[in-house]
C-alpha cells in the first residue's frame, strides 16, 4: 500500500521511521515545510521506497494533487490540518488516520460519508489519545459495568541544554494547558479553569509520585460514548509542575500568550508566535535528555457484582527512546501508536470503515501488535478482597 505522511517533526520522524522498515508499505511518502528530518530517514535504507516532498499544508491544491493514489494519509502535523485532509480523503477515498483534535464534533462528524465511500478515518490516535483509548477498551471488555475511566500522563525531565524543554509540539503543548479543562460526570461535559483540579498520582517506578493537572483531552468526549456500560466519570490529567503551572499563569496574565497582534516598532506580531519561537524543536535536544515519560489508565467497575479496577501503564526512558528511533520518550510512544496501526492495517488486520476513535479497535490485539513493536503494556487489577495480579503483555 502507499502511505503518506504529513508533518516529519519529532513524532512524525518516529513513524516515518517505523513505516520505511515495514515489510507491508510498498512506498512511502515523507511530505513537510522543512524536508530536513524527511531526507535524512530517505537516506537510509529499509523496506519501503521513500519519496520526499515539499508541502504547504495551507495550500488545498498541494494537499489534493499530494493525496491522489495514496492508499492512506497519517497527519501527524497540527491538528488544524485534520478537516481540510479528513474532506480531500472523502474526495478521493483515501483512507485518513491523526493523533489528535481541534474539533471532536466537526471529524466524528465524518463517520457517515467515511461508511459510504467505504473507506477509514481512525481520529485521535497517538499515546493519548490513542493508546489510553484501547486501554481503557482492553478494561471494559473484561467489566460488566464501567463506573470511571481516569488518564494519567506522567514524565520526568532532565536537560543540561534548557529548563524547560517541550517533548511535542510545543504549539500544540501550550494550547492544551490554556485551554479550559474538561471532565464528564454524571452525563455530561463540564468545563473546569485551565490547569485545576491538582492532583498527586503515583506512576509505576521509575516515574513514581507527580503533581497532575486536568486538562481539555478527547479522552474526555469520546470514551463515555464509545465505551459505553454505564461510564458515570471520565478526567485527564498531565503531569505538570507547580512552578511551571505558576509561571504559565504569570505569562498569561502578562499577555505574552496572546494570539492577538501587537504593534512593535512597526512590525505586527502575535506575542504567542514569538513565545513559540523561543523554544528549541524537541527532536533537537532529545540526546540530552534524562527520565522517562509514561501514561497510567485506571478503568473502576463491576465483574460479577464485584467491584473491580483495572490498571495499564506504559513507560520508556528518553535513552532508551533516543537509541531506537533518535527521538524522546514522548515523542516515541505517541508515533509508534498511529505507526503500530498503519502496519496492521496494510498487513489487512484491520477492516473497519467510517471514522471512530482508538476505542473502538480490537484492544487485545493493538496491545500485542504493539509490544511486537517494543511499546510494552503492564496490567494489573484490583478486586474487593484485595486480590491482586500484575503481568506484561507477551
Amino acid at each position: 500500500m502507499n502511505v503518506l505522511v504529513i508533518g516529519v517533526g519529532s513524532v512524525g520522524s518516529v513513524i516515518a521511521r517505523h513505516l520505511r522498515d515495514s515489510p507491508s508499505i510498498d512506498s512511502l511518502t515523507l511530505a513537510d515545510k522543512d524536508v530536513s528530518r524527511a531526507r535524512d530517514i530517505a537516506a537510509q535504507k529499509g523496506g519501503a521506497k521513500v519519496e520526499v516532498v515539499t508541502l504547504d499544508a495551507d495550500k488545498p491544491g498541494e494537499l489534493e494533487k499530494l493525496l491522489r493514489g495514496k492508499g492512506i494519509v497519517v497527519n501527524s502535523g497540527h491538528p488544524r490540518f485534520n478537516d481540510p485532509i479528513m474532506k480531500l480523503c472523502l474526495k478521493l477515498g483515501v483512507n485518513y488516520v491523526d493523533l489528535a483534535s481541534s474539533n471532536v464534533a466537526e471529524q466524528l462528524s465524518y463517520d457517515r460519508g467515511y461508511r459510504k465511500a467505504n473507506i477509514m478515518g481512525l481520529v485521535f490516535m497517538g499515546e493519548d489519545p490513542g493508546l489510553s483509548n484501547i486501554y481503557a477498551r482492553y478494561a471494559a471488555d473484561r467489566l460488566d459495568r464501567v463506573d470511571e475511566i481516569r488518564v494519567r500522563d506522567g514524565e520526568f525531565s532532565v536537560s543540561k541544554i534548557r529548563g524547560f524543554v517541550p517533548l511535542f509540539s510545543p504549539e500544540v503543548f501550550f494550547e492544551e494547558v490554556l485551554t479550559d479543562a474538561i471532565i464528564f460526570a454524571n452525563g455530561q461535559v463540564k468545563k473546569l479553569p485551565p490547569m485545576s483540579e491538582r492532583e498527586e498520582y503515583d506512576f509505576l517506578p521509575p516515574i513514581g509520585k507527580q503533581v497532575v493537572y486536568a486538562l481539555e483531552h478527547e479522552e474526555v468526549q469520546t470514551l463515555p460514548y464509545f465505551i459505553k456500560k454505564g461510564v458515570r466519570y471520565v478526567d485527564f490529567k498531565l503531569a505538570l509542575s507547580d512552578e511551571f503551572v505558576a509561571n504559565v499563569k504569570l505569562l498569561r496574565e502578562l499577555g505574552l500568550l496572546s494570539h492577538k497582534p501587537l504593534n512593535v516598532k512597526g512590525l505586527e506580531v502575535k506575542p504567542f508566535d514569538l513565545f513559540i519561537a523561543t523554544l528549541p524543536i524537541p527532536v533537537s535536544v532529545a540526546s540530552a535528555l534524562k527520565g522517562h515519560a509514561g501514561i497510567s489508565i485506571e478503568v473502576a467497575g463491576m465483574v460479577q457484582n464485584r467491584k473491580t479496577r483495572f490498571v495499564l501503564a506504559t513507560q520508556m526512558s528518553h535513552k532508551e527512546a533516543y537509541k531506537r528511533m533518535g527521538a524522546n520518550a514522548t515523542s516515541y510512544l505517541t508515533g509508534m501508536v498511529p505507526a503500530v496501526f498503519v502496519s496492521a492495517f496494510c498487513e489487512g488486520k484491520i477492516d473497519r470503515k467510517g471514522v471512530f476513535p482508538a476505542e473502538m479497535l480490537d484492544a487485545d490485539m493493538m496491545i500485542r501488535e504493539l509490544s511486537k513493536a517494543g511499546v510494552r503494556t503492564t496490567i494489573s487489577t484490583v478486586e474487593e478482597a484485595s486480590f491482586d495480579q500484575s503481568r506484561e503483555a507477551a
